[in-house]
């Protein structure tokens, strides 16, 4: 059966490792101000002050994802290559994306940072909206070749 809409998924998976590369490039950044400041502020601003406890809970939600960055960028080079652990690979990016994204809500929600910047959380939930849209897409795509 063939897959069913292939340009779709092409452009979701695109837009994931462009998202990654961007979300690399902004840890980068937080990092730096981070280890040069003891601020915490881009991309998770806090509703007054991020408690020394949230401040390790992010840096340690940060390094994840700092390290699970690169098998997105392996995925999107296996979907273009076609290599056979494309799969392997989405799988490994995809969970290690959406496990870090629950942690960082459930670190976050609770300690009012989205009440007090909605703009900011707001765009952070929309902008990984389309790499839920992926992961929805794959496991229909898979459920209809069963």
């Amino acid at each position: 059966m063939a897959e069913p809409y292939p340009n779709l998924r092409r452009g979701l998976i695109l837009y994931y490792g462009g998202l990654q590369t961007v979300h690399f490039l902004v840890l980068i950044w937080a990092a730096f101000v981070y280890f040069t400041s003891g601020h915490i502020g881009v991309p998770a601003p806090a509703a007054t002050v991020w408690s020394t406890d949230a401040q390790a809970f992010l840096v340690g939600t940060a390094a994840i994802d700092f390290l699970m960055i690169p098998f997105t960028w392996a995925f999107v080079w296996a979907m273009f290559t076609r290599h056979p652990r494309e799969i392997i690979l989405e799988t490994i990016a995809l969970t290690g994306s959406f496990y870090s994204a629950g942690l960082f809500f459930l670190g976050t929600w609770p300690a009012g940072a989205w009440a007090a910047h909605p703009l900011n959380y707001g765009t952070l939930a929309l902008l990984f909206f389309p790499v839920a849209a992926l992961a929805i897409l794959d496991t229909w795509s898979a459920l209809r070749r069963r």
